[in-house]
């Protein structure tokens, strides 16, 4: 290289940047907590799948419309098993998101049938709704999982009457329910897992039938 050029490299993050790394390549660092979940939303949202982006609205609609609180609930009132971030909930959140995504996307270059693409906007809000369940409300105790629970319940009420949230016949969770006792079938939605897997009606721990 001659005096006149410059070589420049761009990470993708600063997972594994120690602050001398940092302060020593003139990168700037900021905390998670002063970031936000804001862009993590953003990004995701840019890198649906094309058959999901028309949905983008509806999706962060019912994302800031209940994981905001659900996460000031986790860090203010409830207690967790296994430490937890900010940013490491929402990502997970969306992880599960993309994998229930999956079926709708379509498989190895294929497209998804066209009546199952057809369904996306019915399913969605039982898709993000399971996804919130299982990764904000996963880290706490069993006491923490029934604040967490009359609290899912009582925004999505709160959401539904204030006609922010539009749900679905079958996209909404059954009163009668536990939201971590539910889960998702593609068919019926969100389902009770002893309807699912009428096996576990009889008690736990679950026996499976020997070979």
């Amino acid at each position: 290289m001659s005096p006149q050029m410059t070589m420049m490299f761009e990470v993708e993050d600063l997972a594994v940047a120690s602050p001398a790394t940092v302060s020593r390549c003139g990168m700037v660092y900021m905390e998670p907590d002063a970031l936000g979940i804001e862009p993590l939303l953003a990004s995701w949202l840019a890198r649906l799948p094309e058959v999901v982006k028309p949905h983008q609205q509806a999706l962060s609609s019912l994302f800031n419309g209940v994981v905001p609180e659900a996460l000031h609930l986790v860090r203010k009132k409830l207690r967790e098993t296994v430490p937890t971030t900010n940013h490491g909930l929402v990502m997970s959140c969306f992880n599960l998101m993309d994998a229930m995504l999956k079926p709708y996307v379509g498989q190895e270059g294929l497209p998804a049938p066209l009546e199952v693409v057809a369904a996306l906007p019915h399913d969605l809000p039982s898709l993000m709704l399971f996804a919130i369940t299982w990764s904000l409300g996963a880290s706490c105790d069993k006491a923490g999982r029934a604040v967490f629970n009359s609290f899912i319940k009582q925004k999505l009420s709160a959401l539904t009457s204030e006609g922010k949230l539009q749900l679905t016949d079958g996209a909404a969770m059954p009163d009668t329910a536990d939201v971590y006792d539910l889960c998702y079938d593609r068919q019926v939605m969100l389902i009770q897992v002893t309807h699912a897997v009428p096996s576990l009606a009889a008690g736990w721990p679950h026996q499976p039938p020997g070979p």
